[in-house]
């Protein structure tokens, strides 16, 4: 997970800007090692870069934060989905319904 941030921060040093599927990599390699901050984190910068998440990007993180318990923030996240326009499927609810079950 490490090595994908820093890819990606990389692709910023070099005036290469990184879009939506850049950034659902690096947050899904950060989820799959269990860094559900570094999700959160990456979500966020996402939004200072102007890339508009999608549904995957939003899933892997909700997705990281019911794998550490955090629920909460879980439904924090799925609940903002549709203020950015991304309208949550199965998957969506699904992590939530499982995030629930953690907490």
């Amino acid at each position: 997970w490490k090595k994908a941030v820093q890819m990606l921060d990389e692709m910023q040093q070099n005036r290469i800007e990184p879009d939506v599927i850049s950034f659902s990599s690096a947050i899904t390699a950060c989820e799959k090692a269990g860094q559900w901050e570094e999700t959160l984190e990456l979500l966020e910068e996402m939004r200072r870069c102007g890339v508009r998440p999608d549904v995957i990007t939003f899933n892997a993180t909700i997705n990281a934060c019911g794998k550490a318990g955090k629920w909460e923030k879980a439904l924090e996240l799925l609940g903002d989905m549709p203020q950015c326009g991304v309208s949550p499927d199965v998957v969506s609810f699904n992590a939530a319904i499982g995030a629930c079950g953690k907490g």
